[in-house]
């Protein structure tokens, strides 16, 4: 049994479905997987449990025997003994012993940013709360001009593009963007579990490779000059006991110079952070610094049509609803995508800033 085999084997969200009900039951027969997994066919059960069991991800004992039944093909239950399956952890145990390595690394790394946070930081609205400033990097709010952190993907020429030449973190109380980084991909991975986080993606979010291609396509992007990807840090407590945790990504994208226009979008929050405000506070962070910072006239929303949660929220802060584009977007499942639009203008900008400011405190 190699690493390898673990991976390919959970990478597929049915399998990885499967070893969490084996999880939370200890041990079920394929005929009661397949009774909890909707759509799911007792023969397409017996498929993913044969790719289980040659990764040595579960073992499987006939009821009522001392036995263990390592055999890799069929059910067992010639003798009409159904085989009962249970998790087994030493291959699950390598895996996180690979990703503890990386998350070992940016817990540190996160550590020294706090830190850095905590000594130059401000609130939302721009007002100052540290006795010490950094230099504004250009007009506006100086909130936002904090010293770049540098990025692990270097970009290989300069690119025209509103958004400056160094990587930005944006801080406000409970959110702290900082320049997503392939440090972050074992977090974009362990988000992979979450399915509704993926829900109306357009790209295909299933395994390990997907999550890698996801960072790489964000830091392509970025070291173009047509976007920047942040990763969300929720910060808690004060002082030195503040922490920063990763709480999911954002991002500026269609960065359009001639037209003074961007994009905030590609935002996703692990389920722990989802209504609790701090995509609010992202949202601000990103409008002040497109607005007060890159002199943008208009920034723009786009997303899935069937996403009405998305709409009303940006209802709610105001932004304008312009339509709907019909089948705007090609899925990788084949089908088309219509998306909805909205925007906020500069001239809106006051207006929506002093009701988001509001919602936060």
């Amino acid at each position: 049994m190699t690493t390898d085999q673990t991976y390919r084997a959970i990478a597929d969200p049915t399998r990885r479905e499967i070893l969490d009900l084996l999880a939370r039951h200890g041990t079920l027969a394929a005929g009661q997987i397949a009774q909890r997994i909707p759509g799911l066919s007792r023969p397409a059960v017996s498929r993913h449990l044969r790719v289980l069991r040659q990764a040595r991800l579960v073992a499987s004992q006939r009821q009522g025997q001392g036995r263990s039944d390592d055999s890799t093909t069929g059910d067992g239950d010639s003798d009409g003994r159904e085989q009962h399956y249970t998790l087994s952890l030493q291959p699950l145990e390598q895996v996180q012993e690979w990703v503890s390595r990386y998350r070992s690394f940016w817990t540190d790394k996160l550590e020294e940013l706090a830190q850095q946070v905590e000594g130059t930081r401000f609130k939302v609205q721009g007002e100052e709360s540290a006795a010490s400033a950094p230099t504004p990097r250009s007009g506006g709010a100086s909130a936002f001009s904090l010293e770049p952190l540098p990025l692990s993907h270097e970009p290989s020429g300069p690119a025209p593009s509103m958004l400056p030449p160094q990587p930005l973190i944006l801080s406000g109380e409970r959110a702290v963007l900082i320049p997503l980084t392939a440090q972050a991909i074992p977090f974009v991975e362990a988000a992979l579990a979450h399915r509704d986080i993926w829900q109306f993606s357009t790209l295909a979010m299933e395994s390990p490779a997907d999550a890698a291609a996801y960072v790489q396509q964000a830091l392509d992007e970025t070291a173009e000059g047509r976007a920047q990807a942040f990763g969300i840090m929720a910060r808690s407590g004060d002082g030195p006991d503040s922490r920063l945790t990763f709480a999911g990504s954002t991002r500026f994208g269609n960065v359009s110079l001639e037209n003074a226009r961007v994009e905030i979008g590609w935002t996703w929050l692990l389920p722990q952070f989802q209504r609790s405000g701090l995509n609010r506070e992202c949202k601000l962070l990103l409008l002040t610094y497109a607005f007060e910072q890159l002199g943008a006239r208009r920034v723009e929303f786009k997303g899935d049509a069937r996403n009405i949660k998305s709409q009303n929220a940006l209802r709610g802060i105001g932004a304008a609803y312009e339509g709907t584009l019909r089948r705007h977007i090609v899925l990788p499942s084949g089908g088309s995508r219509d998306s909805f639009y909205f925007s906020v203008i500069a001239e809106e900008w006051p207006e929506v800033k002093a009701r988001l400011t509001a919602a936060i405190s």
